[in-house]
């Protein structure tokens, strides 16, 4: 008999039972799921990183469930467990950390976002447009 290849039995057993992204987290999993490289912060397991994307919610700034924002960060860790906890709740536009002032401008108005995430020294050197939440 022919041997089935590894792809199709991953497609098979695993991605085809997959209803979301979200589904990749299993709460009872201690094994790391997004890891720490920076600034002296521990990795995140499946289970704690589920958890913080469960809780993840604007709400108390203003913004609504499915509400288009975006987020300009800098690569790494931190901004893959944001944006892994954005996506169950929000249309998220990633947007470079390093875009031009009139960049950033036309993408956020050509998204319609609502709101966009940061860091404060970012939020500092980009000079983010009037009109909408910054969250920092």
């Amino acid at each position: 008999t022919e041997k089935e290849p590894i792809a199709t039995r991953v497609l098979r057993e695993r991605v085809a039972k997959l209803n979301s992204l979200l589904d990749l987290l299993r709460p009872d999993d201690a094994r790391d799921a997004i890891g720490a490289t920076t600034g002296g912060r521990r990795a995140l397991s499946h289970g704690e990183l589920q958890k913080v994307v469960w809780q993840t919610d604007l709400a108390q700034f203003g913004v609504k469930p499915q509400a288009k924002i975006a987020t300009v960060m800098p690569g790494g860790d931190q901004a893959a467990g944001l944006l892994m906890a954005l996506f169950a709740r929000y249309a998220v536009a990633p947007l470079s950390a390093v875009l031009r002032r009139e960049e950033l401008h036309e993408a956020l108005q050509r998204f319609q976002v609502v709101a966009v995430i940061t860091t404060s020294e970012l939020a500092q050197s980009m000079q983010f447009p009037a009109g909408r939440t910054l969250i920092i």
